[in-house]
């Protein structure tokens, strides 16, 4: 990742929580969450290509029918 620096501003009167929920949605848009949760459980190589390939033809599928 080129800039993985994230920064989150927080108001004087802004509770913790609601800047740590803000901090999770710009890492969930970012995907840092999907890879870390990629990491965790190991995929063969050959399982994720086809993975990848039944995402494709789910797209394919879903844009066609547009």
């Amino acid at each position: 990742m080129p800039n993985s620096n994230i920064i989150i501003q927080v108001g004087d009167k802004e509770m913790i929580g609601r800047a740590l929920k803000r901090f999770r949605s710009k890492l969930e848009s970012i995907g840092i969450i999907r890879k870390l949760k990629d990491n965790v459980r190991y995929k063969k190589p050959s399982i994720r290509r086809r993975d990848e390939k039944k995402k494709s033809i789910y797209r394919h599928k879903m844009n066609s029918s547009l």
